[in-house]
């Protein structure tokens, strides 16, 4: 059976990394390795983030990752040293989407030197389309490194950070 990202890549996800391939054929393999987290310095976003469904802020907190197919849809269960982030990607007409909560974005999906490296293009609240100025803007990154799967990944609101976190994983 085809995975997720072997059809929303194409030709270019046997030029990912080996893990890489692993990670995103393999989706039903739990992942676990190490993370660091940081929030602004703005106290009104820290504020928004302890009450949002999104990790905690610290450096080398436990992370591991889950992810079941259900059909066309992968279910990602991130579990952050005991704070969960779930959401669904999926295929439509326009490319690979990631939905959580209430907002569903856009990727733009692209391989480079083994790497998998993806951007929103565009942020739907609610199904609403949101202007570039309230969008959800996402960067991320995946590599692999020393034997391990890496990931860096940043998320702002028009040009203002929001969260970043970055670390490693390893399959089991």
């Amino acid at each position: 059976m085809t995975s997720l990202y072997q059809t929303a890549l194409g030709d270019d996800f046997e030029r990912l990394s080996p893990l890489l391939r692993q990670f995103h054929r393999e989706p039903c393999v739990p992942w676990q390795g190490c993370v660091d987290v940081s929030w602004p310095r703005q106290a009104m976003l820290r504020i928004l983030l302890g009450l949002g469904r999104l990790p905690h802020e610290g450096q080398d907190r436990s992370l591991r990752v889950e992810v079941r197919e259900n059909g066309a849809v992968e279910h990602w269960q991130r579990n952050f040293a005991g704070r969960l982030m779930a959401s669904r990607q999926y295929l439509t007409r326009d490319g690979l989407c990631e939905r959580f909560g209430p907002f569903t974005l856009l990727l733009e999906s692209r391989v480079d030197n083994g790497e998998l490296r993806q951007r929103s293009v565009r942020t739907r609240f609610c199904g609403i389309p949101l202007p570039a100025v309230l969008a959800l803007q996402v960067g991320a990154r995946e590599w692999q490194e020393n034997g391990r799967f890496h990931f860096d990944v940043a998320i702002g609101v028009g040009n203002s950070p929001l969260l970043r976190y970055f670390g490693s994983l390893l399959p089991g």
